[in-house]
């Protein structure tokens, strides 16, 4: 096996670049006849970028239409009528239309992380449509004219809840020093807030285009009643089946899902942080394959490099900085995770050796200043003082030595690095700089401070949804249990990617803030209505009955929606977005449950003091109408 060398200039740094060079050179060598050579292949970092990008594309060509697709099936079969799919269609696109707009007006680019954006808006973008939809007062299958106005002024408030626990959800990443991950935020937070905006102005537009004078009395709040269409009645059915059971035994609920958490707790005990640099492909495709061949052929793929640096007013052709170099290389060669090592000693010894040929045995390397004033003369006349290695700088103040590392899991990894630094601050003098440096230095201290911010992100998106239910129901009891209801998902959550063995790693680490953002949303929606009936009067178990009657349905509308949305990412191209898909699926359905049931069941039995006044937006109340 012979491995040629090749670097990209500067002006192909980018990704436009990278691709066209890549392409040139794979139709260069499809050119080139290889007679006894089996195989010719292209790799390293640059190749890696451009076909990952490749496949960026490919999965946005693929997952965007799938998603929309399972959306459409999903809304269609839960929705009233078929004008309301269409109104979450034009409302998702218009969201699309405009985020979209704007990243390429900022000069916004999609990347492995950012291409999973155009999924999450169509999910958040759906949720914001469904509920208003759901809660319309109606006349046959059409919106009441004179009375969904006050449907979506009744939602604005939980409806910007939910907007603002989103953003929170997803700024709990910005802590990552990860400038994509910084996009992505930014991406997927514009994203949020542009649908709830669309919702909330020309989704209200459209429906006043399709309503009609006068509607029917509300049907009573104490059974979710069968619709005319039949392929709603199991949705309705299993409701009425199952919400009956959270009134009657909430304290046998709490105890079942208290046994839930407990066991995900227990389980998430056996999670452990693995990660690697090329972790975000499957370790069977062809492009992962064909970075392994890559890495065994180079002898490691990850560069890193250690700078030997001189004194100020000197420079590095003397006899001390040479043989620190040397005995450095000598170290780097040791290390079982590096492969190859190129040093500036073994091109100015092959020199020194040049000088001593004919001579019998050369003395020993480095040799002595007036030898290496003389090889050094030598390598200047020559005109070619680096062998276009970059050993050394023009100034002669650093020498460089180079080495590549295979890609070792990010503990094993980050061992190593702080097992050089070590040794470097053992070598260094007081007349020498040792600094060890490289793209993969950059990339394993980000790993570290990522996996080791994981807690603290977690704990600011925690902390700002406490405070957001605190801001809005002003009652510590409900944002006890929101909280409680909200944190029981995570732990099981936690406990699943034990139990299937699933690491923690950048792309696991990033859902729980989303997750979290996402499964308040119907949290909300329920202390909102539990509020207003507390405020007429009602006593505990009785407001969180009519409660879940009257918002259980947008609740599973909602959460169907954005289940099938992600469910999608179970076909990317991508391991880190099949796991973001995996994790938030599951999350999800989790979410529904606690919200169905555990936070219902708790408020019924221990909710505001029946004492207590309890104060409630202005506005008629949520009833469940026909339709």
């Amino acid at each position: 096996m012979a491995v040629l060398v090749l670097r990209l200039a500067p002006e192909w740094s980018d990704h436009h670049g990278r691709t066209t060079a890549v392409a040139r050179l794979r139709q260069a060598l499809a050119t080139i006849p290889h007679p006894g050579i089996d195989r010719l292949s292209l790799a390293g970092m640059p190749v890696a970028r451009a076909d990952g990008m490749a496949l960026i594309q490919q999965d946005q060509a693929t997952l965007l239409p799938l998603s929309l697709l399972v959306t459409l099936i999903v809304l269609y079969l839960i929705l009233p009528d078929w004008t309301d799919v269409l109104l979450v269609v034009l409302t998702t696109g218009f969201t699309l239309v405009y985020t979209f707009g704007l990243m390429g007006w900022l000069g916004w680019k999609f990347s492995i992380l950012s291409s999973v954006a155009p999924v999450i808006l169509v999910t958040t973008g759906t949720t914001y449509s469904v509920h208003p939809l759901v809660r319309l007062p109606r006349r046959g299958r059409l919106p009441d004219r004179e009375r969904f106005p006050e449907t979506f002024a009744d939602l604005f408030p939980a409806l910007a809840q939910c907007c603002l626990t989103t953003i929170v959800g997803f700024a709990s990443l910005l802590p990552i020093q990860i400038t994509l991950v910084h996009e992505f935020v930014a991406i997927v937070g514009t994203g949020v807030a542009i649908a709830f905006i669309v919702a909330m102005t020309l989704l209200p537009a459209m429906v006043a285009g399709l309503a009609v004078d006068g509607g029917p009395a509300a049907a009573s709040p104490a059974q979710l009643p069968v619709p005319r269409r039949s392929r709603r009645d199991i949705l309705r059915r299993l409701l009425n089946d199952f919400l009956p059971q959270v009134w009657r035994r909430p304290r046998l609920v709490l105890a079942l899902l208290g046994l839930l958490m407990l066991a995900g707790l227990l389980a998430g005990t056996h999670v452990r942080v693995k990660a690697y640099v090329f972790d975000d492909f499957w370790e069977d495709s062809a492009l992962m394959q064909q970075i392994r061949r890559a890495e065994q052929a180079c002898l490691g793929i990850l560069p890193v490099a250690v700078l030997v640096e001189a004194a100020p007013r000197e420079t590095v052709v003397r006899h001390r900085y040479l043989s620190q170099a040397a005995s450095i290389t000598a170290f780097l060669r040791t290390l079982p995770g590096i492969g190859k090592v190129d040093s500036p000693t073994d091109f100015i010894g092959e020199v020194w050796r040049l000088f001593q040929e004919g001579e019998g045995s050369p003395p020993p390397f480095p040799p002595d200043e007036s030898s290496l004033s003389a090889i050094f003369r030598f390598m200047l006349s020559a005109g070619n003082l680096a062998a276009d290695q970059d050993f050394l700088t023009r100034d002669l103040s650093t020498l460089q030595i180079k080495a590549r590392l295979f890609d070792l899991e990010s503990a094993s990894a980050a061992a190593l690095l702080d097992r050089i630094r070590g040794a470097l601050a053992a070598t260094a003098d007081a007349s020498t700089t040792l600094q060890l440096t490289g793209t993969t230095v950059m990339i394993q201290e980000t790993y570290r401070q990522t996996i080791s911010s994981f807690m603290q992100s977690l704990g600011f998106v925690i902390g700002c949804t406490v405070i957001v239910f605190a801001w809005f129901y002003r009652d510590r009891t409900l944002v006890g249990w929101a909280t409680a209801g909200n944190l029981g998902p995570l732990l099981c959550t936690f406990g699943f990617m034990g139990w299937w063995g699933i690491p923690i790693k950048i792309s696991t680490i990033t859902i729980f803030g989303i997750a979290l953002g996402l499964a308040v949303d119907d949290t909300i929606h329920f202390l909102t209505v539990f509020r207003q009936w507390r405020a007429r009067g009602r006593t505990d178990a009785e407001a969180a009955r009519r409660a879940i009657v009257g918002t259980a349905r947008g609740m599973v509308v909602s959460s169907a929606a954005l289940f099938a949305g992600f469910l999608v990412l179970l076909w990317s191209e991508f391991e880190a977005q099949y796991l973001i898909g995996l994790l938030l699926c599951f999350n999800i359905a989790i979410a529904l449950l606690f919200d169905l049931a555990f936070i219902p069941a708790a408020v019924s039995l221990w909710g505001p003091a029946s004492g207590q006044s309890v104060s409630a937006p202005k506005g008629r109340m949520p009833q469940t109408t026909n339709g």
